[in-house]
């Protein structure tokens, strides 16, 4: 490839979070860190991360590791381990990440939002072995909710967890868990109230340590290659009510909640993984169409390039401006669901559309290994699918206009 980045750390980058948000001395250190490890380490070893788990492991380390790098959990404050990091620049860290390697950015994501939600409901035995010591000891972790009957449709979880008091006993499925076989805790979406007609109502949320699995099958998958998606098994499983720390994560019959409002800030991370394949693939298309000629000019040059060239621009802008806002917002404790919506609908159809354009542009070349295209491709059908599908993120935006203008819309959440 012709480019050869220094930084994703870019003027323009830095310009939207100084225009919108303001960045603090410790937010601008930590972007300039992350957009320089992004470009310089991760961007020239893609295909070696996604076809290598220790490469993959290799990368990671300096993310994980609050020796070295440090971005994971760098939102967190201090006194949990983090740096204070404010949110819109964690998550222009993650869309520089994913620009790097999707498979990287992605399993950073959902153990943040995992960690986002403990730092929330955790009591403070939890906070220390979950939050500050796995942050200390690299121990990741994954958040279990889809199972293979359910997906968007929470209410309907089988994951069954029974007590006697001194433990809980689990049997079900998840599947789909980023992270799984590779965490060590996982933030586990279960039924403790045997009347499904409770529906979400009678879920609740345990702290499953991986050793108390049945068994973790990893899933084969195009799409970011290098980071674990596993299969989890539970059968009869034993989990303590207590040791050293409570499993239970806030209130019993209230998991439901507790997964909801760790969707809605997951799905400003989608918003921001999408975005960097999005950059990625508008980057690679651009470079490939000043410097590929075609009867005697560069294809940039043709209007039939130019002009979608220019729509993808003003998207990408107008993107991230939807998401960086909803950060704000979060930071200040006052995004609605349907911002995080708005913002995940944005930045993954526009990752899938840009992805297939760069395709295109690149010909015969845009099949070949070595030009990353249909890679994009696939990576971006997580940004797309992945914390709520694109038409359930319509479903939640017109439930939301529902309510706010009387009308109904004809959805339903």
């Amino acid at each position: 490839m012709a480019r050869q980045p220094k930084s994703f750390f870019t003027p323009e980058r830095r310009t939207l979070l100084e225009d919108l948000t303001g960045l603090s001395e410790t937010d601008t250190a930590a972007l300039e860190l992350v957009g320089r490890y992004a470009a310089e380490k991760l961007w020239p070893q893609y295909e070696a991360i996604n076809a290598d788990r220790r490469a993959f492991h290799a990368a990671m380390d300096s993310l994980i590791d609050p020796k070295q790098l440090g971005f994971r959990g760098s939102f967190l404050p201090e006194d949990l381990g983090g740096i204070d990091l404010s949110i819109p620049a964690y998550m222009m860290g993650l869309e520089m990440l994913s620009q790097g390697n999707a498979s990287v950015a992605l399993s950073l994501a959902i153990d943040g939002s995992v960690l986002s939600a403990l730092s929330r409901l955790g009591d403070e035995q939890q906070l220390g072995r979950y939050v500050r010591d796995a942050l200390r000891d690299k121990r990741m972790t994954a958040f279990a909710l889809t199972e293979p009957g359910y997906g968007s449709d929470a209410g309907n979880l089988e994951t069954r967890a029974t007590t006697d008091g001194a433990s809980w006993k689990l049997n079900g499925q998840k599947t789909w868990t980023t992270n799984g076989g590779w965490a060590d805790y996982y933030f586990v979406v279960c039924r403790t109230n045997p009347d499904r007609n409770l529906g979400p109502a009678g879920l609740s949320v345990l702290m499953v340590h991986k050793e108390e699995i049945a068994a973790i099958e990893q899933i084969p998958k195009y799409t970011v290659p290098g980071s674990y998606t596993a299969t989890l098994t539970f059968a009869d499983s034993v989990v303590p009510a207590a040791d050293g720390a409570a499993r239970l994560v806030g209130s019993v019959d209230t998991g439901f909640m507790d997964a909801k409002r760790l969707l809605e800030g997951g799905r400003i991370t989608i918003a921001s993984f999408g975005l960097g394949i999005a950059s990625e693939a508008f980057e690679m298309a651009l470079d490939y169409t000043r410097t590929r000629e075609s009867q005697g000019e560069a294809l940039i040059e043709k209007q039939a390039i130019a002009l979608p060239l220019a729509e993808f621009d003003a998207r990408l802008d107008a993107a991230r401006l939807m998401t960086y806002t909803a950060a704000k917002r979060m930071q200040a404790g006052r995004m609605e669901n349907a911002e995080a919506s708005k913002a995940k609908l944005l930045g993954s159809e526009l990752a899938a559309e840009l992805a297939d354009f760069n395709r295109r542009v690149h010909g015969s070349y845009g099949l070949a290994k070595e030009y990353r295209c249909v890679q994009l491709i696939h990576d971006a059908g997580v940004a797309v699918t992945g914390e709520g599908t694109s038409e359930i993120q319509k479903i939640l935006i017109a439930s939301n206009r529902k309510k706010r203008t009387g009308k109904d819309p004809g959805f339903r959440p």
